[in-house]
Order: C-alpha cells, then structure tokens, then sequence
C-alpha cells in the first residue's frame, strides 16, 4: 500500500521530544498569526483540559511543535473533548466539543493511553485522542502505539485512535495511524441487549463529516458494532458523513468506496488492455482495501504469439510463464492473468530438436519482443536438452534418451515493460560452429556428467552445445580427460556424444 506522506507545512525552532508526566499547561505560545503553538505533552494536555471545561476554540488554530510521548499506562489520556460521556475520568452527561483547527505539520503523538472501566454509562462514550469535535479540522498529524480500552454498557461506544465521534462538518486530512489499539467490545454486564459499540484506525464514527488522504498499518480493532481500518477509518458513517479514495471520490460509507474502487480498477484494466471504455482518471491501480494508490500498473500478459517462430520449431506453440505477483482477471468467460508493470517474469520454452541427422538438430529462441516493439531485456538462464517421450498426468513432458528427439528448455527472465501485453518471439535452426577434427587415435565418447577425451596425444578440443554455443575449447593431454558438463547432446570434434 502507498501512504500518503505527511509533511511539515511551516518551520519553527526544534524542539527535544516531550514525554508526559501528567502535567497540564494551558500557557501557549502564539506566532505571528495568533496561532496556539503546543510545544509539550503539558501543553496537549491544557488543550484537553480546556475544550473539557466548555472552550471549543472555533476558529483558532493549534500548531504542534514537535514529537510527543504521552507515555503508555504512566498518566491515562483525557481526551480532548466528549459528548455525553468522559471528561477527566469521570462519567458525564453532555457535550464539549473542540471545534478549531489542529495541525501536527507532519509530527507525531505516541503513546497515549485512554484506558476506562466506565460501568453504567450515560447514552454515548466518545474516546480517543480528540474525543469529540465538531466542525474541526485535524491534519498532518501521525499518531502511533496508543491504547484505547473501554468497558461499559453505554448505549453507544465510539473509539478512534485520532477521533472517537465527529459531527458538524468535521474534517480529518492527511492523517497517518499505525500500530494503534482500539479495543471497545467490553460490555460492563453480560446481559446488556441494546447498543453497539464502533472502532476505528481514524475515527470510530461520523455523521456529516469527511476523512480524507489518510493512511493505516499495523492498528489493532476490537468492537461489538463496525470496526473499520481502511483509507476512511471511519466505522460507523450517517447523516451525511463522507469519505473520500485517492482520486477524491467522495462515497457515504467506506462500503460503498470499496465497491466503487473495485469497479474503477476493473475499467483501469479493461482500457489498458483490451481498449474498451474510455481512459481512467489514473493509469494506477488502486488497493481495493485502502484507496490508496499503488506502485503498479497492471497488465493483462493476453498470451505468447508464435507468429514470428518458424513452424514446428516450439512444442505445441506455448510458453510457460511464472510470477507470484500474478493476479487472475476475468472477463467474458475468459480468465486473464495480470502483471504490474516491471514485474519479473520467468518464460520457459520447450523447443524441437531431434537426434538424427545433425543438420536438423532443431531450433532455438532467437529474440523476445512485446507488443510494442521492444526487445525485452531477459537473460537465458539455462538451456537443457531432454529426449521427449510423452507427457504425464500433469502435462509436462517425461524423457528417456531412446526416444528419436528431444526438447530444448530455454529459460528467460524478463522485466515486464508497461503495456506490455503479448510477447512475440522467433526461432532459427541450431547450426554447429567451430568443429575441428583431431587424431584418429583419439576416443570421445559420454559418460554420467562428462565427456571423456581418450587421447593418444595433446590435442585440441571444441565442444559445442545443441545451440551452436562453443562451451569448451583448449587443450588435453595425452590419456584419459574427463570435462564435466551437464546432461544433454553435444558435438565434441565432429562426434555426437550423450553425456547422461
């Protein structure tokens, strides 16, 4: 998945790391533009204790400073306002909202901990770093390794690692959450039958509002209602509540989002290959689960033409394509097998070849092309030569070496190039180079693993594979010489030889 980077937006002095020792400071610094400058966990903490006691500071602005540690379980996190529910630990029944702008330009709140066995609560719990906001604004802000536990039997449970429920045209953007816990699926009493519970890696629930650009990895749900921890993070969406996918198309719940995503990747994958409907908004492929765009265009490998082989020259004209990034599409009963763009594929090819007369020894790959004209880059990794006697239950060829031809197994690693969608190849005849003669008195002759040179003095010697390729060429000496090579035909000094 592909995280939105969240960046600082204005520069200020540097600040050492604050971590919370339970303190509250509510004398903030401002800027030039009467912005609230929260420097310290003191600081965050006065916030909470401000917008708690009835402050909801519309229309002013909170920049955060620096990285804060509201360090774990030590001090149990107030949170920043709350609607019928907690306020210092304590169970109340009405609402204070934060209603301004908070900025963390790019920085992160770790650690904090709004752990609460609240019993018989009022008709909502909201909880989280900000408990309740309406009509705020919250961006650029990562928070990570924080807890939110609840126990109660309240008729409705929000948990969100950033917000627990926001209302009013609240807006969350260019928020990351990672490795967060949210567990809200504690009930105070067993036999309580009313009542969800929402968890979310965002917000546990919103109504007229909007999430938007934010990332996910690594949170930990738990919940008796909805839980949810994709793009939106949002659980439990009504009222008008909105999320937004990375190209800013805005659905009612993140359900909807995931269906729609799913639809345009299929009309990203049906134009890009098969030239049907109109050009995306984007080439990309999108993580039907997040939103968020990915790293790959994906291709549909529509199949490898022979056109361009000579007739005969490849076993019942195919290839076998391997690659574990590959992704199964289907359209009109027919099932497509897609690659992103880049990826590697391996393409095997088993070629004719006979063990008669050597000068129609068979064929071998000449050049791989794509649909596009571009020689694909592909190294051989290896070329075999098996006799061929039938196939087995699986289909794939079985061997012996009395059998009158043989397969050539050429092997080629390739990155696949965008839009590539079909490979082309062609074959030429296998024509032996560099074949001399030797001494009458010297035997050749193919043992298990290599060719042994019996030779009556030093000689020279070439040995040239069933490809035309020269694998070994020197001298030996005078007696027995054994050159290891793999199993397969070859021609050594004019003489077929099997090495078995």
């Amino acid at each position: 998945m592909m995280s939105i980077a969240v960046a600082a937006i204005t520069c200020f002095t540097a600040y050492a790391e604050s971590v919370w020792n339970g303190g509250v400071d509510t004398d903030w610094a401002t800027d030039a533009n009467g912005n609230y400058l929260i420097t310290s966990t003191d600081e965050l903490a006065g916030l909470a204790q401000k917008v708690n006691s009835g402050t909801s500071y519309s229309g002013y602005t909170f920049l955060l400073m620096d990285d804060l540690n509201l360090n774990g379980s030590s001090h149990n996190w107030n949170t920043i306002g709350y609607f019928n529910g907690l306020a210092g630990g304590a169970i109340v029944d009405s609402r204070n909202p934060f209603s301004g702008t908070f900025d963390g330009q790019g920085h992160t709140i770790s650690n904090y901990s709004a752990s609460y066995n609240a019993g018989s609560g009022t008709g909502r719990i909201t909880v989280g770093l900000f408990g309740y906001t309406t009509g705020a604004k919250i961006k650029n802000l990562v928070v990570t390794n924080s807890y939110v536990y609840v126990k109660s039997n309240a008729y409705h449970i929000y948990g969100g690692a950033i917000v627990g429920f926001m209302d009013g045209g609240s807006v969350v953007t260019n928020c990351t959450s990672t490795n967060n816990s949210i567990n809200v699926n504690a009930p105070f009493q067993v036999l309580v039958k009313y009542g969800n519970a929402y968890a979310g890696g965002i917000a546990g629930s919103a109504e007229n509002s909007t999430a938007s650009d934010c990332s996910v990895a690594g949170n930990s749900l738990s919940a008796d209602g909805a839980k949810s921890d994709n793009s939106a993070n949002i659980s439990n969406n009504y009222g008008g509540s909105s999320v937004s996918d990375a190209n800013n198309n805005v659905y009612s719940s993140t359900t909807e989002m995931a269906a729609n995503i799913a639809e345009i990747n299929r009309a990203t994958i049906l134009y890009n290959n098969l030239g049907i409907g109109s050009a995306p908004k984007t080439p990309y492929y999108l993580d039907e689960t997040t939103g968020m765009p990915t790293d790959k265009i994906y291709y549909a490998l529509l199949g490898v033409d022979n056109s361009q082989a000579e007739a005969g020259s490849v076993r019942n004209n195919a290839a076998i394509i391997h690659n574990a990034n590959k992704m199964d599409f289907e359209y009109n009963s027919t099932t497509y097998a897609l690659y992103p763009a880049g990826a590697t594929v391996v393409a095997e090819f088993y070629l004719e070849g006979y063990t008669g007369d050597w000068t129609n020894a068979g064929y071998y790959i000449a050049e791989i092309t794509d649909n596009n004209g571009n020689v694909l880059a592909g190294s051989n990794d290896a070329t075999y030569i098996m006799p061929e006697t039938g196939m087995d239950e699986e289909g794939n060829p079985t061997f012996s070496f009395e059998s009158g031809r043989f397969l050539r197994k050429q092997q080629f690693t390739i990155a696949m190039p965008a839009a590539a969608t079909t490979l082309y190849y062609t074959t030429e005849a296998v024509i032996p180079s560099s074949v001399e003669s030797v001494e009458a008195a010297t035997r050749i002759y193919g043992a298990n693993g290599v060719v042994v040179v019996e030779a009556a003095g030093d000689s020279n010697v070439t040995v040239v594979d069933m490809a035309g390729r020269v694998v070994y060429n020197g001298k030996v000496s005078q007696g027995r010489n054994e050159l290891t090579l793999d199993r397969g035909f070859y021609i050594v000094n004019g003489t077929k030889v099997v090495v078995r």
